[in-house]
């Protein structure tokens, strides 16, 4: 996996390699860069499915050092999925608190394209993938139930099937390879 350094300051990844960040630093740093790619994508310089992967593998690099386990007092499978979580949905899954909070991205900061067409529906996909495969991965049976129960948009519910299955293979030894199963099972 690439370090993207060419998309913030030099050095940072060597940084985050070197120090187990707090959850704040982690966070505001992962909002700077997913607005960066939220950004690229409105201008289309890349699609929306590729900022989301991109997005999954920058959040993986305070992670990526097998020595600092040490320094996470939660699991680093669930402080990731978190991170993503804060800064791609928001404080909560309910419309009132989605893009709310203190590292969210702004209401529709991302759309549909790269997404397979059974998924597209001109709505913000990367928040509703991130937040089936969050549920999914962290609620087990229960949380798929009530999502997709929630659910009324065809595109959302394939999609919301799609990431659930994703979110049940997630575990503390594979969470890495989330921006791979993105990129396979709901790129196009």
């Amino acid at each position: 996996m690439e370090t993207l350094d060419c998309y913030v300051a030099s050095g940072y990844a060597q940084y985050l390699h070197q120090t187990a960040p707090p959850s704040n630093v982690r966070r505001s740093s992962l909002r700077r860069f997913a607005g960066e790619l939220s950004n690229h994508a409105t201008n289309g310089v890349m699609t929306d499915l590729e900022a989301f992967v991109g997005i999954a593998s920058y959040a993986a690099i305070p992670f990526s050092d097998s020595n600092s386990d040490s320094y996470w007092t939660n699991s680093p499978f669930k402080s990731y999925l978190e991170d993503l979580r804060r800064v791609l949905i928001g404080d909560g899954f309910i419309i009132s608190d989605r893009n709310s909070g203190k590292y969210a991205l702004a209401f529709n900061a991302f759309h549909d394209s790269g997404f397979k067409t059974q998924f597209q529906d001109g709505g913000n996909q990367v928040q509703h993938a991130m937040a089936g495969i969050y549920i999914s991965a962290l609620y087990g049976f229960a949380g798929r139930k009530v999502a997709y129960w929630r659910g009324d948009d065809h595109a959302d519910l394939a999609l919301y099937k799609t990431a659930f299955d994703i979110g049940d293979e997630l575990n503390e030894e594979n969470f890495k390879t989330l921006p791979d199963l993105i990129k396979e099972r709901i790129g196009e």
